[in-house]
């Protein structure tokens, strides 16, 4: 019998989160700081209108920026991330950074860029990061059951 460890996440304010073991490999919790400012938004319900890409805040890896650039009133942010996800990201395609649902603008194997218009820059916390700092990631899951699809069907 195998024996999961939970740990507790808690914020400040009272908010607390039980973090499988899984998570806190995955993600970027483990690098958060009193004061940390993180992006939560409550779960659409099941009868709502669908508008957008479907972000389930499962994190399946962190990646890193490594440019933000800002384009007029916008702003351009180049993510690293590992190569092993490159069949599950698109131009024009989507992916959340940090739990935001963005258009991916371009992508390589190992680099995509996310344009951030200027109200997701001033109400989220990616207008506080900065070169180098880890960033959660989450690819799109209709791409990920068309990768498995085609996996199991080799």
């Amino acid at each position: 019998m195998s024996v999961i460890v939970l740990s507790r996440f808690r914020v400040a304010n009272g908010m607390e989160a039980d973090v499988a073991p899984e998570t806190a490999l995955v993600t970027t919790l483990q690098s958060l700081r009193p004061g940390s400012v993180v992006n939560l938004e409550r779960s659409m319900r099941a009868d709502a209108r669908v508008g957008g890409h479907f972000v389930q805040g499962h994190v399946d890896a962190t990646g890193s920026i490594a440019v933000i650039t800002q384009e007029g009133d916008s702003y351009r942010v180049t993510v690293n991330y590992p190569s092993s996800f490159a069949a599950l990201l698109v131009a024009k395609g989507s992916v959340a950074v940090d739990g935001i649902s963005l258009t991916v603008a371009s992508v390589n194997t190992d680099r995509f860029d996310v344009q951030i218009i200027p109200f997701t820059w001033s109400h989220t916390n990616l207008s506080q990061h900065t070169v180098g700092d880890l960033v959660n990631l989450e690819f799109d899951i209709l791409g990920k059951y068309v990768a498995r699809a085609l996996d199991v069907r080799r």
